[in-house]
Formats: C-alpha cells, structure tokens, sequence
C-alpha cells in the first residue's frame, strides 16, 4: 500500500461471493482513477472467496484484505468504511460492476459540490448472468430523493452505487442494526439532514439482480423496516405521525420465481432488451405454462415490442 492517502477508498463486503467477485473486483482495479484503495471485507465465507481476495492483495498493493466470523453485511460495511483511509468513500456490492469512470466522476461531483454528502448514480439492471434488463434512475435531485424516501420507499438510491463522505457518514452514526434490510434508506435519510444528496444520470454501475437478492427474498421485511424508517425519520423532523405515507402502502408480497423471472421479460422487453426478455419470459412461461396474463407476454415476445 502507498503511503500517499487514496483520493477514494472503495469499500466491497463479501460473504460467499466467489460467483461474481471476479468482475466487480476487476472492474475496480480497472477504474481510470488510479489512487484510491480496495477494502474487501470477507464476512466469514465458506466457499473460495477469501483465498481469491488474497490473491488479488498480493497482486495489487491497492488491496486491503479484512476477514472474520460472518457478523452480517451493516456490520461488515459499517467496518470498512471505518478503516477506510479516504475523505471519499465508495461503496460495491460483489456481484456488481462499476464502469470504468465512476470513480472518477463521482469524485469530481463531490469535490465541486461541497454541500452534497453523498451521490449515487444511474445504474442498469442486468440478470444474473450479466445480460441487460433495463436502466433504472428514480430521481436525480436531493428533494426527489427525500421525497421517495420519506414515503417509506427505498432505491432513490441504489446502494452499492453510491459515493459519500466519511465525516458525514460516521457524523450521522454510519448503518444502523436495527434497520434490517432497509438500512441504506435509513442512513441516506439520516445524511439528508446533515447535507445534500443526488443521482447522476451517468450509468456508473451494472446492478445485478437475482432472485436470492434482499429486495426479492425478504421483500416482506425489507418494507416493515422502510415503513419504520421512515417513522423514525418524520418523527426526528417533527412532523406529525398522522401524516406518515408508510401506513397506507400495500402490503408486498414475496414474489414467486416465475413472477421475478415475468418482471424481468416485461421490464427488458420495454427497453428493448429483446434477447434479454425473451430469455426470461420463455423461463416464466416454462414455469407457468397456463397462466393467462402469460399469452399477452409471449405475444409481446413473439413480436418483439
């Protein structure tokens, strides 16, 4: 490791990730901003992740390897973004992609934006095998950004593709235990009221979706703990209870694998990823060969649009 101070430091937490951490690790090392360090935070794997993260520490200086027994990923991201020697933080999921200038224009946007704590960026959903569903930006600026979040809603911002800055992160109590998979909402709540926030419209990251993924396996907690985010949030910024959003959603139900796969079609095929929709609307339809909402689908595959 140089003893020059990284301009960035990206921190990736892993647990069991050996799938993809081949690609989201390389796509970091493959940033065209050069100075910054690599924490990878293996969180008790048992398959060949940590080996390969050592690997790569002995190959590239930029590399930190920290390693222990499986904690969680809030206690794993909180640890990494405490060794983090960087002013700007970088946050990466393993089985994402960061495109190549991310670091660069994030860093810049930060630097120039004194009052933002944190950006995130456009991104594009791909599958799991890395084939494109569709970009995906909900809002760009700190207001929109609140606005989704105070309605109990989270992916203003996605996550794993934001930037932020250490002082504020730890200044707002870093992520919090008790916010179980609704713990990136809840902290981006918290840095709204110490500073800015904002999406670029650059896409700077593939996001990878799969079905073992928290917005699709724990669907059900995941909005419990947003609806109690977002309580909190009203309640720190004195607004009345009564007029909390949260209360009236619908309930979310766990998607079953033919309705995710469904999703994908119809989202892919929207965005004229067509080799992408009929992939996984062919799947769905394999699954649930009667299903009438399924003719309009394979009609729509069949044609293309």
């Amino acid at each position: 490791m140089s003893t020059t101070t990284p301009a960035v430091s990206v921190v990736i937490c892993i647990y069991n990730g050996e799938k993809y951490l081949r690609q989201a690790v390389d796509s970091v090392l493959s940033q065209s901003l050069t100075n910054f360090e690599l924490l990878l935070i293996d969180d008790g794997s048992s398959d060949g992740s940590l080996d390969m993260l050592r690997q790569y520490a002995q190959k590239d200086s930029r590399c930190r390897v920290f390693t222990g027994k499986n904690q969680g990923v809030i206690h794993s991201r909180n640890m990494g973004n405490q060794q983090a020697l960087a002013e700007y933080i970088a946050v990466m999921d393993a089985d994402d992609i960061c495109m190549p200038e991310r670091l660069e224009t994030q860093l810049q946007f930060l630097k120039t934006h004194p009052d933002y704590v944190a950006v995130g960026s456009r991104v594009l959903l791909i599958d799991p095998e890395g084939r494109p569903i569709m970009p995906f930006l909900l809002a760009s600026t700190h207001e929109e950004i609140d606005a989704i979040h105070m309605a109990g809603r989270g992916g203003a911002i996605i996550n794993p593709s934001t930037m932020m800055r250490k002082s504020a992160f730890m200044q707002v109590g870093m992520y919090r235990e008790n916010s179980l998979h609704a713990e990136d909402m809840d902290m981006f709540l918290r840095l709204a009221e110490v500073g800015k926030l904002a999406n670029l419209t650059n896409t700077l990251l593939h996001y990878r979706q799969h079905p073992g993924s928290i917005g699709y396996k724990h669907a059900k907690t995941q909005q419990a703990s947003a609806a109690q985010v977002a309580k909190a949030a009203y309640s720190r910024r004195g607004v009345p209870h009564e007029s909390i959003v949260p209360a009236t959603l619908p309930e979310v139900e766990q998607p079953l694998p033919e309705d995710i796969h469904t999703k994908w079609a119809w989202w892919a095929l929207h965005a004229g990823n067509i080799s992408t929709a009929r992939r996984h609307g062919f799947q769905a339809l394999r699954m649930r060969p009667f299903r009438a909402s399924n003719l309009r689908l394979l009609f729509c595959l069949l044609r293309g649009h």
